[in-house]
């Protein structure tokens, strides 16, 4: 009952991450719209800072998705614990890979960024279960979880 339950909640947090995740990265992407030529250098500038808020956030939610993993696992009726860190696996990607199925265009480019966003919540799954010391930039995330 408890893998059903992590999927529940999995479904809904990711539902939410889908939602809320355009709301907090526009703002810092924003100013890219003032920029439009390519020769002005704080394009760059507010291109990269863009990029690795978006990055943060991305890894944000793997954060998520590994506590609430780790929650249901901590629970005393749980046997098989490779089926909760499978389940938060895919739940954590499934909400990422809905998010760039809106993407109609087929272009080679386009095709490789979603796959290199594919692979870093991937990554950021498993090396925040396996070494969870990693999770230090999001302390302050983890604090407000656990409270």
């Amino acid at each position: 009952m408890n893998l059903v339950w992590l999927f529940f909640v999995l479904a809904l947090f990711g539902f939410a991450f889908a939602k809320l995740e355009p709301l907090l990265v526009m703002p810092v992407i924003a100013p890219l719209a003032l920029f439009k030529s390519r020769k002005n250098p704080l394009l760059y500038l507010f291109g990269a800072v863009g990029w690795l808020w978006q990055i943060y956030v991305v890894l944000a939610w793997c954060v998520v998705a590994v506590l609430a993993t780790q929650l249901f696992l901590s629970r005393p009726s749980v046997e098989h614990r490779w089926m909760y860190y499978m389940l938060g696996f895919f739940g954590c990607l499934a909400p990422v890979q809905f998010m760039l199925s809106f993407d109609r265009e087929p272009r080679t480019v386009r095709s490789i960024q979603q796959l290199a966003t594919l692979l870093l919540t991937a990554g950021g799954f498993i090396a925040f279960t396996f070494s969870p010391v990693l999770t230090a930039p999001w302390a302050w995330m983890v604090r407000l979880v656990a409270k």
